[in-house]
């Protein structure tokens, strides 16, 4: 019984020497990273929009947000355009499954409005001219997904699938 019960213990233990190299929850989750992220957004079939933004992560605490301004907000014609605009926003905490791989689960919201942008009804500002535009359609309401994170040296390479977007994106980790 002695000799069973050292054996198991020192196959446990072993096994938790070896777990500490491949699974390292201590230190990935020490770091920050900043990233440049771009995707499409399909929002239930009937709405979609391309996207722009950025991710941030610190100590694990992850947060990204992206969207799209009217593509003809600053155009100089006259006349009136369909448009969209988009925004998403989402945080979560980063679970890594080994030193270079991880997850993030993610909770927010997403939004896409369609209308027109109306070359005649206009302002001007020390940035240019801006149309305005006037949203016919809309829908929004709450996202959820996961974002994997591969870790290659110092680069995060980064790919999300919410409910109603696919997004991916570069980031530095520092």
């Amino acid at each position: 019984m002695k000799r069973t019960l050292f054996f198991l213990v020192m196959i446990l233990s072993m096994i938790t020497l070896s777990a500490q190299n491949d699974f390292p929850t201590r230190g990935a989750n020490k770091k920050w990273n900043i990233g440049m992220m771009g995707g499409y957004m399909g929002y239930r079939g009937d709405y979609s929009s391309i996207a722009l933004g950025f991710n941030f992560s610190y100590k694990g605490f992850y947060a990204d947000l992206l969207g799209m301004s009217p593509l003809h907000e600053d155009d100089w014609g006259v006349s009136q355009w369909s448009d969209k605009t988009c925004f998403m926003a989402h945080t979560g905490y980063q679970i890594p499954i080994t030193q270079k791989f991880r997850i993030i689960p993610i909770i927010g919201y997403a939004s896409v409005s369609y209308g027109t942008t109306d070359g005649s009804n206009y302002h001007v500002s020390d940035s240019g001219i801006h149309n305005s535009f006037s949203v016919s359609s809309s829908a929004s309401g709450f996202d959820y997904g996961g974002v994997a994170v591969l870790n290659i040296n110092m680069i995060n390479i980064n790919l999300a699938v919410t409910k109603f977007a696919i997004y991916a994106g570069v980031a530095i980790e520092l």
